[in-house]
């Protein structure tokens, strides 16, 4: 469903991003400076706009952004519109891209998630991560190809996801959930929900492991199991 440009945590090689594109709409999730070199390459032919959706405003997760709008107003000619879940982070991101990045203020726009209205966008799904960004912490529900789509973002629970799963009616769900393999407090450690993402995966929905932080530890306590680490393709 999803297409990755990384798939790691804030201390990895890559951040976690990803994308996918709907008829004329080039939509990506968070957007971290070292995505941007594998951003360069993707088909862009048809798209007419980028969406970049936020989950929260943590660096791995927004770094890129600016640089993408440069990119996107001098070199492809498209127009960015970002989505904000709340005023507070559309405040932030104002002010990082208007006065820190230096972006043109026609190159890119913000919209809120209770302002915004596409086909292939659900909901915002809050949640809890950091104590610091309390109440600015995002998943996203998503219809692609006519599929469910569970984005977690970065979250210590899978409670409000599990929820959003349950009350939405669609042949094929996808939940694409950040995993740790360290107890910080402040994302999912796999040991307290490896059984969880397992008992999802027989009821049918298929997971997909992302924002790693040791990919190694992780690979070896899911090896014979259904659970599936997503492919940046490289």
């Amino acid at each position: 469903m999803l297409n990755f440009l990384g798939k790691g945590s804030a201390f990895a090689d890559d951040n976690t991003c990803a994308y996918f594109k709907d008829g004329k709409d080039m939509i990506l999730i968070d957007f971290s400076l070292e995505a941007f070199p594998k951003f360069r390459k993707i088909d862009f032919d048809g798209a007419e706009t980028i969406y970049i959706l936020i989950t929260h405003t943590h660096g791995d997760h927004i770094s890129g952004i600016g640089t993408l709008i440069h990119y996107a107003y001098f070199i492809l000619k498209l127009p960015v519109i970002i989505v904000s879940p709340t005023p507070e982070i559309m405040e932030h991101m104002t002010y990082l891209l208007d006065k820190m990045e230096g972006c043109h203020n026609g190159a890119y726009s913000i919209v809120l998630t209770e302002n915004f209205h596409k086909h292939w966008f659900i909901d915002a799904i809050p949640t809890t991560h950091s104590e610091t960004h309390a109440g600015n912490c995002f998943g996203y529900g998503l219809l692609v190809r006519n599929n469910l789509v569970v984005y977690t973002g970065d979250t210590n629970t899978l409670e409000p996801f599990i929820a959003f799963l349950k009350q939405k009616n669609t042949s094929c769900k996808y939940l694409y959930t950040e995993i740790s393999a360290y107890n910080t407090g402040v994302h999912l450690y796999i040991e307290d929900n490896l059984n969880i993402l397992l008992a999802l995966q027989e009821q049918g929905v298929n997971v997909y492991l992302m924002h790693l932080d040791d990919e190694q530890k992780i690979s070896s306590m899911i090896k014979g199991t259904d659970l599936k680490i997503v492919d940046t393709g490289s």
